[in-house]
């Protein structure tokens, strides 16, 4: 499955707290509100973006974090495991990898580490 150059790949340090995710072709886009630190100069944002996952169910999918303008932050692949996983790809152009956790429920707990910088997401998929 391809994703759409229109929702392209991006990353930074984030927050990110998702909601409810809508099943497309594509695969599940969760709206996403960051906050997004550089570890650089030690500061940090808030902006609303959104995740990107071609197949939430499947052992490896590629992912996408993008801005709510559709600027990717980060991309890679998602390795699934029991109660969570494994991600690694890039964000803002740093070679970035990290870890999640996932409940029944559907929540998930994502945390990316990249170039002195991290990204944290809460995200609900349904």
């Amino acid at each position: 499955m391809r994703i759409p150059a229109s929702l392209a790949p991006v990353g930074l340090a984030l927050v990110l707290m998702a909601y409810s995710g809508i099943a497309l072709a594509q695969g599940i886009v969760v709206p996403a509100k960051m906050e997004i630190f550089d570890g650089v100069s030690k500061s940090s944002h808030k902006e609303n973006g959104r995740l990107i996952v071609d197949d939430f169910y499947a052992i490896d999918s590629r992912f996408q974090l993008q801005t709510a303008g559709g600027k990717t932050i980060c991309s890679g692949t998602r390795r699934q495991g029991n109660g969570g996983g494994t991600f690694a790809g890039k964000c803002f152009g740093y070679k970035a990898r990290g870890n999640y956790t996932q409940d029944a429920g559907g929540n998930v707990r994502m945390r990316w580490d990249y170039s002195n910088s991290w990204i944290k997401m809460n995200a609900r998929v349904q």
